[in-house]
């Protein structure tokens, strides 16, 4: 029986978008070669196209380094990747990327016996996982489906990243992937080329993280055999937290797969992920900041701004990166990408849910303490705001379950506040404003700031929580008691905002005044 090849290098599987806006799908070679004329690599599961970025920068940083500005700078202007240097490294590798070869099949564990394999549908993030709850669809690790190549290479690489605990193996307790720690962020340009060299930190024995020996999987000859902190920033890029052995019939189709605990990622403390944000834990130090399901992430992008190592937060290396690059002339401080946010949420192996989002990253904000002061202001003022629309929602349910002033159910308060939903509409007619201020910001003199940050305050943040509570307390008009309710619930809301804006609407008056 002729067996079976797929090499990542030649063979079509990471799905892209030409400038166009033709989708394509091209191997690692032509993918990188022509990345100056390609728009972006997007797959349907946002997991798969962060791990399909991650393998293009393990590679990008295993041939360029960088190793410092000057060599970063000089990649960004000549505005393609050079095709001689990735070619000499794809093709002394060449044989440790085809998906079924009989030795080192890529990122697989050659050992492993497929009379105990499962079917492929468990290494998609999106199904089940043994007996736990699925989140798209009622596919499970049990069912026998057949995959082509591509799909599989795809997931396959997303699954090592982003590989979820909980459960046994024959090697033991499941662990978690690497990706799984916290939401992570990636710089995004108008072109691929752009964005993967927004995302190509400078690269040595000390930074973006403390490295000994590093080397990305394919190029170890059992690459699950090393300790569970990273040996570097390329170890952790391709870092293989499961054993896995494709099962294919004889044209390539994948029909199972043998699964098992991989390298368990256990990194010190002090080692942090390029693409994540962190917040400091009084015992712990540092530790990633997650996704919440009631919180999107803008809530929490002056993570994003603040300095690299403040008192509070840790921004991720790329951004720090980018900053220095700024700061520096490298890049244009007008420039104006955007920020992918990508997480998935589990509660032991259970998905909660995933999310992909996008905000507008000027450079400006990365090295203008007044504009980062900026947005950590407008980002307190939608806090509290937030704040105050709570208390008024409660009190509000608890006027109209207890007209007569009896100690409240506070359970039944809770039920009413949640079923009126006034701040999940608060919240969510936020986040399109925010990308708004972030811009203005940008682009605003800086004498003219603490207008702008007014007038969002007022106008935005306060009048969209006014409009939200009057919007969702219009079921309430049944009769002249609950319409009485919701009188006193908007008077309280108004008179309470006022107080906590204030100064804002004083700025206001003043500009008013002035105009005049």
């Amino acid at each position: 029986m002729t067996q079976p090849s797929f090499n990542l290098i030649d063979e079509p599987f990471i799905p892209c978008v030409r400038l166009d806006g033709t989708p394509v799908e091209l191997g690692i070679h032509d993918t990188l070669i022509n990345a100056h004329e390609l728009r972006e690599i997007h797959d349907d599961s946002p997991l798969v196209t962060f791990a399909l970025h991650r393998l293009l920068l393990a590679i990008l940083h295993r041939v360029h380094g960088p190793p410092d500005r000057k060599a970063w700078k000089t990649l960004w202007d000549r505005g393609r990747f050079d095709p001689d240097p990735l070619a000499d490294y794809l093709t002394t590798w060449r044989h440790r990327f085809d998906l079924f070869d009989e030795k080192y099949p890529f990122i697989q564990d050659r050992s492993l016996d497929l009379s105990e394999a499962a079917g492929v549908a468990r290494l998609a993030a999106e199904h089940a996982r043994g007996n736990n709850a699925t989140l798209f669809d009622h596919t499970n690790d049990a069912a026998r489906v057949d995959w082509p190549s591509a799909r599989t290479a795809r997931s396959l690489i997303a699954e090592q990243g982003y590989a979820i605990g909980g459960g046994r193996s024959k090697t033991g307790n499941l662990c978690s992937g690497p990706l799984l720690g916290g939401a992570v962020h990636l710089p995004v340009g108008s072109q691929l080329f752009t964005t993967l060299l927004l995302n190509l930190v400078r690269y040595d024995e000390q930074y973006p993280v403390p490295a000994t020996n590093d080397a990305p999987c394919w190029e170890l000859d059992d690459p699950n055999d090393g300790p569970s902190t990273p040996r570097g920033y390329l170890d952790h890029l391709t870092w293989m937290s499961r054993r896995i052995r494709l099962e294919v019939d004889q044209d390539g189709t994948t029909i199972g797969a043998a699964y098992s605990q991989g390298r368990v990622h256990s990194p010190e403390i002090a080692w942090n992920d390029p693409h994540m944000a962190y917040r400091r834990n009084k015992e712990l130090g540092y530790v990633p900041m997650r996704l919440s399901e009631n919180r999107a992430v803008w809530r929490d992008s002056n993570a994003l701004f603040v300095k690299f190592d403040s008192e509070s937060h840790r921004q991720p290396a790329v951004i720090a990166w980018l900053a220095e690059l700024t700061a520096e002339g490298v890049l244009d401080s007008d420039f104006t990408f955007d920020l992918m946010s990508v997480g998935l949420c589990t509660d032991k192996a259970k998905i909660n849910f995933w999310r992909n989002e996008r905000l507008p990253l000027p450079l400006d904000l990365l090295v203008n303490e007044q504009l980062i002061d900026g947005v950590d202001v407008g980002l307190n003022a939608a806090e509290a705001v937030g704040r105050v629309l709570s208390r008024c929602t409660y009190s509000l349910a608890v006027d109209v379950l207890e007209p007569e002033g009896d100690p409240p159910d506070k359970d039944r308060a809770r039920q009413m506040v949640a079923s009126l939903g006034i701040e999940r509409v608060f919240w969510s007619r936020l986040e399109l404003p925010f990308r708004t201020l972030l811009l203005d910001l940008a682009h605003t003199d800086p004498n003219a700031v603490d207008l702008s940050l007014a007038t969002w305050a007022w106008h935005t943040v306060r009048g969209t929580a006014i409009d939200a509570f009057d919007e969702a307390t219009h079921q309430l008009d049944q009769d002249s008691r609950l319409l009485r309710a919701v009188v006193r619930g908007r008077s309280k809301l108004r008179a309470a905002l006022a107080k906590e804006f204030s100064d804002y609407k004083e700025i206001l008056n003043e500009e008013a005044d002035m105009a005049g």
